[in-house]
């Protein structure tokens, strides 16, 4: 059933039969503080408190994990015993999509298992995380290719042990300047020729709420290409199996470096994605939109982010990119009188981008103008490949004999994957006012009438708060 929302139409028998329904809005919780920093020298966030409310299939089923924390001394990728030995008491969640998060605290072998059969995990596919014990002078290990036990992987990322599988994760940290076999000399200070790396995952957001939830698959083959702001060579890499991709080093990746990285998703096999969408459908999800910086993505809409790659011993495993199916919001336009479809309106388009209730259409830190149109003879136009969020219509234009209203903005029209991803999308119903004459010479709109119960153009548009168009 598509949703459907109606503003503006006069009064009179019909006003019953008017439908509103409007999808309950998108939060979009902002970034705050300086978890990116945090990131680079080793921060692991901590997860959601357990106890939350959970759906779906318990884990009657599942494998068990182990995770292994150990101390990396060689920056190669990869765990080489003896020499990297396991690191004890570390900290290790294992989390699921509703948030429940089981804890357990590394042996002096440096591993932790999770049995998530018998707990109230449910789900199969869960979000590993490894603490770093010393924020002031451990950072993550380097990353290594592919998903072995013997392959170093991001202290955090997503494991699947559904029917039974049993699988071992891992991770570890380090400390820039204490590798012996690579980097024999590390001259003043311990750090010189230490390696950088920047990293993560692209991943395909199912629900459009800019958030990796466990259940949630990667993508591979997506094209990510690091381009100096300066000067220098581009470097290039594909997101492997499991959506993930590292550039470092070895790479030619440079310390104290600003690079312009680019995600591309052309190359993209889409038939494998929930809900199969077309690769003209896939979008880039909102950005920054998670409560911290480890799980939400950090690309704007082009599929860009800017990053920094530090001083040498730099590791930065938090870029990561979501794409999702993109949206679409369709507006009918019709007489208010007649009902008949309307050509020539223009409207606006506003994307919700600061987060703060209303529309703001001035200053900095401003909602962002998606596009405008006019309605075509069938009283209709669309605006397509929009992302999951809150936005606007401000109405601009009528054709001969109608009148702007009012008030012309409308919203907040909130966009989801449920409700805006098939066919029109979200359809929102704007009917116009003729023209009539009401003194002084002026032209005002037709006859006053009541509107449909709960559906007043305007005040509902702005959440009861008088100033919501502000400079």
């Amino acid at each position: 059933m598509r949703d459907v929302v109606r503003r503006g139409s006069r009064g009179r028998g019909r006003c019953a039969g008017l439908v509103l329904a409007l999808a309950a809005a998108l939060v979009v919780v902002p970034v705050t503080g300086t978890a990116a920093d945090a990131m680079a020298a080793g921060a692991m966030a901590a997860g959601v408190a357990a106890g939350a409310t959970t759906t779906g299939a318990p884990a009657r089923g599942d494998g068990t994990v182990t995770v292994r924390v150990v101390e990396e001394v060689d920056a190669d990728g990869l765990y080489d015993a003896p020499s990297e030995t396991g690191m004890p008491g570390v900290r290790v969640t294992l989390t699921d999509d509703q948030g429940t998060v089981l804890t357990r605290t590394t042996g002096a072998d440096g591993t932790a298992s999770f049995r998530p059969a018998g707990s109230p995990l449910r789900g199969g596919r869960y979000r590993v995380q490894a603490h770093n014990p010393d924020l002031a002078n451990l950072r993550p290990a380097l990353a290594g290719h592919g998903d072995g036990p013997d392959v170093i992987r991001s202290p955090i990322g997503f494991v699947d042990v559904s029917d039974a599988h049993d699988t071992t994760y891992t991770t570890g940290f380090w400390a820039a300047g204490v590798h012996r076999r690579e980097h024999p000399e590390p001259g003043p200070e311990g750090r010189r020729g230490a390696p950088v790396q920047i990293g993560d995952r692209v991943w395909f957001d199912t629900d459009g709420d800019g958030v990796q939830n466990p259940s949630e698959p990667p993508v591979p083959g997506v094209r990510v290409t690091f381009d100096p702001t300066s000067s220098g060579p581009s470097l290039t890499t594909t997101t492997d199996a499991d959506g993930e991709y590292y550039v470092g080093t070895a790479q030619g990746l440079r310390p104290d470096t600003t690079y312009r990285v680019s995600f591309d998703h052309r190359g993209v096999d889409p038939s494998g994605l929930p809900g199969r969408p077309g690769a003209a459908e896939l979008t880039w999800t909102a950005r920054e939109a998670g409560s911290h910086r480890l799980i939400d993505s950090d690309v704007d809409a082009s599929g860009g982010s800017t990053v920094y790659v530090g001083d040498p011993g730099y590791v930065n495993h938090t870029v990561d990119a979501g794409l999702t199916k993109a949206l679409r919001l369709t507006l009918a336009k019709a007489d208010a009188e007649t009902l008949r479809p309307l050509a020539g309106a223009v409207l606006g388009l506003w994307e919700d981008s600061n987060g703060t209730p209303g529309l703001q259409r001035q200053g900095a830190g401003g909602d962002r103008l998606v596009g405008d149109c006019a309605t075509s003879s069938a009283g209709r136009c669309s605006f397509g490949s929009l992302a999951a969020g809150t936005y606007y219509l401000v109405e601009t234009g009528v054709p001969e004999g109608y009148v702007l209203p009012a008030e012309p903005v409308t919203g907040p029209y909130a966009l989801t994957p449920k409700n805006a991803s098939q066919g029109t999308g979200l359809l929102v119903r704007l009917d116009a006012e003729r023209e009539m004459p009401c003194g002084g010479g002026q032209k005002c709109a037709g006859p006053r009438g009541a509107h449909a119960p709960g559906v007043r153009p305007g005040r509902d548009a702005r959440h009861g708060t008088p100033g919501w168009d502000r400079p």
